[in-house]
């Protein structure tokens, strides 16, 4: 089922040169391995082939519990495994007070209705970006 490929047999097929041969051997096996990862039977293993593998990743790296979601997790998961648990009570005091603050952060954008992901930005109160604003009352 793989097409034919090039360059075909001198006639009569004989080689007195090595180099040539050897050049003749190395071009052919390229142009047979080109043809054959372009014939739609290879093709179709190759294709098979790598849906297991991505499958398979997808199984392996993400949780039972997130149902197939990509796994996340909150930035203070991550920061306290950035230090593996080696901290001095100083720098986790610190620690915990640059998570304290970047969650207030957090929570005032959602209050403003300027997180993405805030009712106040999606439903129907959300505020039209070009409303003017009165500024000075005569």
């Amino acid at each position: 089922s793989v097409p034919f490929f090039g360059p075909p047999l001198y006639n009569p097929p004989e080689f007195k040169n090595p180099q040539e041969f050897r050049e003749f051997l190395l071009v052919k096996l390229i142009n047979g391995e080109k043809a054959a990862f372009r014939s739609p039977v290879f093709a179709q293993k190759r294709q098979r082939t790598l849906e297991m593998l991505l499958n398979a990743i997808c199984t392996t790296y993400t949780s039972e519990a997130n149902n197939g979601a990509i796994y996340r997790r909150a930035f203070s998961d991550v920061v306290v495994d950035s230090f593996n648990g080696v901290t001095t009570s100083k720098e986790q005091s610190r620690n915990d007070a640059h998570i304290r603050y970047g969650q207030m952060l957090k929570l005032n954008t959602i209050i403003r209705g300027d997180a993405p992901t805030s009712s106040i930005t999606s439903g129907q109160s959300r505020k039209n970006l070009w409303q003017p604003k009165l500024i000075y009352k005569c």
